[in-house]
C-alpha cells in the first residue's frame, strides 16, 4: 500500500517573476541623445501543477501618466494579462495575479522618453589621406554594485579599407572581432562594473583617400538585476516560493559618428 510523502519531502511549487526592460536610445556624433525609451514586461513562469494566485505590490511611488518628476517611478502605457486584476493598482499599487501553469506575460508598459542612458559612447574620429582612426571611449554609468554580464560594441568600417588594427585600453575582459567580408568589427566585453570605462581604437589603413566614413556605433547588452524605469515588486505574497529578478537589455542603442 502506497502512503504519501512526509511534508518535509514534498516540493513546494515556485514562481519565477521576471521583469525584462529592453532600452532604445540614440545618440548624435556629439554624445547627446537624440531619442530614447524602454519597453518592459513582467512575466511569471510557474512550475507549479496548478494556478497559483499570488499579490505583487509594485513600487509605491509608481504614477501611470506624462509625470516628469525624477522622484517618481512614470510608465506611460500599461496593458495587463486577463489573468492579472488590477483593479487595486491606483489605491495600492498591488496586482492580484492567478498565474496559469507555465509562462505567462502579465503586464507589458512603456516608458516614453527621459531615460536614464546605462551606458555612454564618446567617439573620436580623425583621417589623414590613407588613414582612418576611430576611438570610442565607452563609460557604464549605472553604481559600481551593477556589473553587465555581456557587452558588444559594433561598426562596419568603409570600403575600401585594406586592413585593420584594433587596440584596447582598460581592465575589462575583452576581445575583438574583425570580418573582412562584411567589414564589421565587434568588441566583446565581460563583466562591465558600473562607473568604470574603457577605450578602443581602431585603425584603419584605406586604399583610397576618397573611402568614406565609418557607420554608426551600436552597442547591445544585458544587465542583470537592473532595470531603468525604476519599477519594482517591493513584496510577494502567496502559497508558492516567489522568486524575482530583474534584467535590462538593448533594443537599439547607437551612436552616429
Amino acid at each position: 500500500m502506497l502512503s504519501n510523502p512526509p511534508c518535509s519531502q514534498v516540493k513546494k511549487a515556485q514562481i519565477f517573476v521576471d521583469l525584462h526592460e529592453k532600452m532604445y536610445m540614440l545618440f548624435s556624433s556629439c554624445g547627446y541623445v537624440l531619442n530614447s525609451g524602454v519597453a518592459g514586461a513582467i512575466s511569471s513562469r510557474s512550475l507549479s501543477n496548478k494556478e497559483s494566485k499570488l499579490t505583487l505590490h509594485l513600487s509605491p511611488s509608481l504614477v501611470i501618466k506624462n509625470n516628469h518628476d525624477p522622484c517618481l517611478v512614470r510608465l506611460d502605457d500599461v496593458n495587463f494579462h486577463e489573468c492579472v486584476d488590477s483593479s487595486n493598482l491606483d489605491s495600492n499599487r498591488s496586482l492580484v495575479v492567478s498565474a496559469p501553469v507555465g509562462e505567462c506575460i502579465l503586464m507589458n508598459y512603456r516608458v516614453a522618453g527621459d531615460c536614464h542612458e546605462p551606458f555612454r559612447l564618446y567617439p573620436c574620429i580623425s583621417r589623414s589621406d590613407y588613414t582612418l582612426h576611430q576611438a570610442v571611449t565607452l563609460k557604464s554609468l549605472y553604481t559600481q554594485q551593477v556589473v553587465a554580464s555581456t557587452v558588444q560594441m559594433s561598426f562596419k568600417v568603409p570600403k575600401g579599407v585594406a586592413s585593420v588594427h584594433n587596440v584596447f585600453s582598460g581592465s575589462i575582459d575583452h576581445r575583438v572581432e574583425y570580418d573582412p567580408v562584411s567589414g564589421l568589427v565587434t568588441w566583446h566585453l565581460s563583466n562591465f562594473q558600473g562607473r568604470s570605462e574603457c577605450c578602443m581604437t581602431s585603425t584603419m589603413s584605406l586604399s583610397s583617400p576618397k573611402t568614406g566614413k565609418t557607420s554608426p556605433i551600436r552597442l547591445s547588452f544585458e544587465i542583470p538585476m537592473f532595470n531603468i524605469s525604476n519599477l519594482k515588486v517591493v513584496k510577494a505574497r502567496g502559497e508558492p516560493d516567489i522568486f524575482i529578478k530583474y534584467r535590462t537589455t538593448s533594443e537599439s542603442y547607437c551612436c552616429r559618428t
